[in-house]
């Protein structure tokens, strides 16, 4: 096509606008009168934007080439430029072939006439002179007759080509040329002048510019060399999001056509991918689209956008439910300006769409499902997030439809591995329900978590029963720390000189106490270690073994609790398989007589038959004997301490009496702090885990006898009825007294009185105060008695778990 030189030299493209210059169509008049120069001040403008796209590309190109040939970093402060070179570029192409495209082709089809009837009328001299000389000359020379008549037969030509067709092809642009030479003969002497030939070349490259404007166009505006500058998109997609302003969200769509231009022409006509075939080009040209969309729009502009949308939503609705959270400063804490993003149009990347609302309304609709599901009692939480989003960003999320709490859902078992530390500490165990119970609500929460067998089954249903082994092992290793600190604290020189006193002072007092450990021996023990030092809480050494022993009884109960879920996850998926098809197997490989068989190739079908053999074995290694973590940990422990001098262990029986005292009155604050409000200490109603930390070391230890040689329990129910006794007839004997003063006090009423009014009223006072206080004794030791039978039925059954055997 004929070059763009005159254009870009910025003379007028039309010698016939010399005319002076066209007025200003500043009124419909104006165009009625002059229409050609309106056509031709509207083609100039179409011509200068060509220019400009010419100029901008060049610029463009040598900033970018020059850069990378030098192999020098493009500074910061450059960067707005060349985003404004590329948007320069695509929005002339978008102006004049998308938006304005009817009127640029008007404006098109007339220039091209007045081109063409400009080139016509260089001729229109030669054509009658040529006619003159055809008809002077027939009879006296027919050879200069004929060539005057070939002359004229090419102008007739000329004529047909240029008013034949508003549209001129390159193929008819070489006829007109071709008949211009032809008509350029030197045998005339008033033929064609050279200005008129002249002006003829000119108009002719002027009509090709014209009519390959569209292909100039794109030409001028291809930014297929981005391809080789990939690494200038994220910059320029990250310092569109940063400024956040409405007219930047609007250049966005430029910056994404010019790079979507190599999927365009570069990658479908690359020579070096043809060898590879068309699958190779498609999955290049793949490869750049989610390059683009993937790596780029989601890593630089949605995800952030996503992120801060659901950051707002949080702190929004937390700040609204939870008290400790404070509204922000808007004027400190400005947030972006992330609606204009929402409603940006949609973005057209390498012939696909992307949609920024949608691709924020699906990222929100998959998380909220996601942690909804994970912990149902959130659900409220994140439909509350659901209806702000509709009301700050106009986003239409779904409903997940999901239940707002749900009675076997708990705790999940991962939370528990992940800190079982701060589950043993925080929980209480049940051993009759068993069940763990929170010994305090989470932070501005009105409700306790329990976790039961029904929630681990839930979670061994979600995870797999390839995660009881791994729980296993993490309450194994804690169980381990937690023994290796239980022996530190018994190899202490002082508690190992209180334990051995105790220990002699018993074998020596066998005969005199009948072989029963005494109460007020107990007590005076635990008070032995009061005087070791009382921590800031109130707590002595006894209260931190026992607080041990009760960590390593709930820990024993969470693997408790894991074995009996696991066998209810395996008999509930058991109940699905017939009797007969328990013992069966699926996949044979080999005949009744034991010979191999001829290998069975592997099919969807020899699969089935073996994940079916699978999953029948491990219901049944579930269910069988093996699954009983709790004498497999007994029978580890009781072989480790076999191996190793545990000489400082001997005397632990005899701390069990001082043990169950300050347990007995742990519990009993215990019960009595969760009827008030402002309670110092935690509430709870149960602590099981003592019994159950108490009954394995005895058990580990092999000292089950010797603690039943104390005979413990009955030496604290004697006296705890003794007291209960005692207090009961100085009640009688305070009631019967009460009764006689009432007696009295009537006689005197009609006989007169020995006692004055004063003595007879504190005599009366004194007896109520002492009832009283006698009420209260009573209660407190039925209280006492009530958990001691708690503690010794906890223990009885506890010591069931790990007999031999």
């Amino acid at each position: 096509p004929p070059s763009s030189s005159s254009v870009s030299s910025g003379k007028h493209p039309y010698p016939y606008a010399d005319r002076g210059p066209a007025p200003k169509p500043t009124a419909p008049s104006a165009f009625q009168q002059h229409p050609a120069s309106a056509v031709e001040a509207k083609t100039t403008h179409l011509l200068r934007g060509l220019t400009i796209a010419n100029a901008t590309s060049i610029m463009l190109r040598s900033q970018l080439i020059t850069h990378k040939q030098l192999h020098v970093p493009l500074e910061p402060s450059h960067v707005s430029s060349l985003l404004s070179l590329c948007e320069i570029l695509k929005a002339i192409e978008k102006m004049i072939l998308v938006r304005r495209r009817g009127a640029v082709l008007s404006i098109q089809r007339a220039a091209l006439k007045m081109v063409a009837s400009s080139i016509f009328k260089r001729f229109e001299g030669l054509r009658s002179y040529a006619d003159q000389y055809t008809s002077m000359y027939q009879s006296n020379s027919p050879a200069s007759a004929a060539h005057a008549a070939r002359i004229s037969t090419c102008l007739a030509a000329l004529e047909g080509v240029l008013k034949g067709s508003s549209s001129f092809s390159p193929a008819r642009r070489y006829a007109i040329a071709v008949a211009i030479s032809a008509c350029m003969d030197t045998q005339f002497s008033n033929g064609l002048s050279s200005e008129d030939a002249a002006a003829a070349e000119n108009l002719l490259r002027h009509l090709g510019l014209i009519a390959d404007f569209d292909d100039n166009i794109r030409q001028a505006c291809d930014c297929s060399f981005l391809y080789f500058h990939q690494e200038l998109l994220p910059t320029f997609v990250n310092k569109l999001y940063q400024s956040g302003t409405f007219a930047d969200v609007g250049r966005m769509q430029l910056i994404l056509s010019a790079f979507s231009d190599p999927a365009r022409e570069l990658l479908r006509c690359t020579p070096h991918l043809d060898a590879y075939g068309p699958d190779k080009m498609t999955s290049c040209i793949e490869c750049y689209q989610n390059y683009i969309i993937g790596d780029v729009m989601k890593g630089e502009m949605i995800g952030l956008i996503c992120t801060a949308i659901e950051t707002d939503l949080r702190l929004a609705v937390h700040t609204k439910n939870l008290e400790y959270m404070r509204p922000s400063n808007p004027k400190v804490n400005k947030m972006k300006n992330i609606r204009s993003y929402l409603e940006m149009s949609t973005l057209y990347i390498c012939d696909a769409q992307v949609n920024i609302k949608k691709e924020v309304e699906k990222y929100l609709e998959s998380v909220f499902y996601n942690l909804a599901a994970v912990s149902l009692q959130d659900a409220h939480t994140y439909t509350e997030m659901r209806i702000l989003a509709k009301e700050r960003y106009g986003l239409d999320l779904i409903d997940n439809q999901l239940p707002m709490g749900s009675l076997e859902k708990g705790v999940d078992i991962l939370y528990i591995m992940r800190s079982i530390q701060e589950f043993v500490t925080s929980y209480k165990y049940n051993l009759n329900q068993q069940n763990f119970i929170q010994r305090r609500p989470d932070r501005s929460s009105k409700f306790l978590n329990t976790i039961s067998v029904q929630s681990i089954s839930a979670s061994l249903r979600q995870h797999g029963l390839g995660i009881v082994s791994t729980a296993i092992n993490h309450a194994y290793q804690f169980l381990s720390k937690k023994f290796q600190t239980f022996s530190e604290f018994l190899v202490d020189e002082y508690i190992q000189s209180l334990i051995s006193k105790e220990v002699r002072w018993f074998d020596e007092s066998k005969e005199t106490t009948n072989s029963v450990y005494p109460f007020s021996r107990a007590l005076t023990f635990a008070s032995e270690f009061r005087k070791l030092g009382v921590t800031n809480k109130g707590l002595t050494c006894l209260d931190k073994c026992r607080i041990l022993v009760t960590e390593i009884g709930n820990s024993l109960g969470f693997v408790r609790m894991v074995q009996s879920a696991g066998r209810k996850y395996c008999s509930d998926a058991a109940q699905f398989l017939p009797a007969t098809v328990v013992n069966h197997k699926f996949y044979v490989a080999s005949d009744e007589d034991g010979a191999e068989e001829e290998k069975i190739p592997d099919t969807p079908v020899t699969k089935a038959a073996k994940n079916i053999d699978e999953a029948i074995l491990a219901l049944n290694k579930n269910l069988g004997k093996k699954s009983d973590y709790i004498r497999v940990l007994r029978r580890v422990f009781r072989g480790t301490l076999l191996k190793s001098d545990c000489a400082h262990l001997e005397g632990f029986f005899a701390i069990i009496p001082a043990l169950c005292l300050g347990w007995i009155e742990a519990s009993l604050q215990g019960k009595e702090m969760m009827h008030k409000k402002s309670a110092n200490r935690d509430g709870y109603f149960t602590d099981d885990g003592f019994a159950m930390g108490i009954a394995f070391i005895l058990s580990v230890l092999g000292q089950n006898d010797q603690f039943d040689s104390l005979n413990w329990f009955e030496s604290l129910r004697e006296k705890l009825d003794s007291d209960q006794d005692d207090i009961n007839s100085k009640r009688d004997a305070q009631v019967f007294r009460s009764q006689v003063l009432a007696v009295n006090s009537q006689k005197s009423s009609m006989f007169g009185s020995f006692f004055t009014q004063a003595e007879e009223k504190e005599t009366g006072e004194y007896g109520e105060d002492e009832l009283t206080i006698l009420n209260m004794m009573g209660k407190r030791i039925s209280g006492n008695k009530r958990e001691m039978e708690i503690l010794f039925y906890s223990m009885h059954g506890a010591r069931k778990f790990f007999r031999s055997g």
